[in-house]
């Protein structure tokens, strides 16, 4: 059996984790309630798996997106997760 993912003790000090399920982030930004801070992988409250293959799409898209934000030029990528 495995045992209910939870957020680390951290996230939950600081106030970034404020769900059972993690950091709560804008689906299509990954940005959290705070500015400019971001949460992907097992930390972030997403609907999809916590696989490495999800946060290794979620690091290319946030990759992307935040050079498309410093560099004021491009589009951002939509945050489409392909899970199975």
């Amino acid at each position: 059996m495995v045992p209910p993912h939870r957020p680390a003790q951290v996230l939950r000090d600081s106030g970034l984790a404020d769900t059972e399920l993690g950091v709560r982030v804008d689906y299509d930004t990954l940005e959290t309630k705070w500015e400019n801070v971001y949460a992907i992988g097992d930390c972030a409250d997403m609907p999809a798996s916590k696989a490495g293959g999800v946060a290794h799409q979620e690091a290319d898209i946030l990759a992307h997106n935040l050079v498309v934000k410093i560099k004021k030029r491009g589009e951002p990528k939509p945050v489409r997760l392909h899970t199975i």
